[in-house]
């Protein structure tokens, strides 16, 4: 298992430590961090993120598919 920090998810996604935040807490299918000990800093599993990553990108796949047949 590999682990990403804060700061690889950051650059991983191209986005700010905000949004990083704002995805934690509204979207219900981002991955939770992890705390590998009590004096160690959060950790992503980094399946977890890159599937996430892969399901964001096929949900906008489908979106632009429905609105080619609707258009």
């Amino acid at each position: 298992m590999e682990f990403l920090t804060i700061l690889d998810v950051l650059n991983k996604l191209k986005i700010s430590k905000s949004f990083l935040y704002t995805l934690r807490r509204e979207d219900k299918d981002f991955p939770h961090p992890v705390r590998l000990s009590s004096n160690r800093k959060l950790v992503f599993d980094k399946n977890e993120i890159e599937a996430w990553m892969i399901d964001k990108l096929n949900s906008h796949k489908d979106i632009d598919i429905i609105e080619g047949v609707l258009s």
